[in-house]
């Protein structure tokens, strides 16, 4: 979902919304924020 440009916000909420195991968007920004420190997973296009 975030390949898709879908927020961490949005991301929590379909998940939520969808009865899905969901987690909170701090927790789903915690690897993007090592990523772009890393220059990793989500900032390699």
């Amino acid at each position: 979902m975030l390949r898709e440009d879908w927020s961490p916000e949005e991301i929590s909420g379909f998940l939520k919304a969808n009865n899905e195991p969901s987690v909170s968007p701090e927790w789903i920004y915690q690897p993007i924020y090592t990523d772009k420190r890393t220059g990793a997973l989500f900032t390699a296009s």
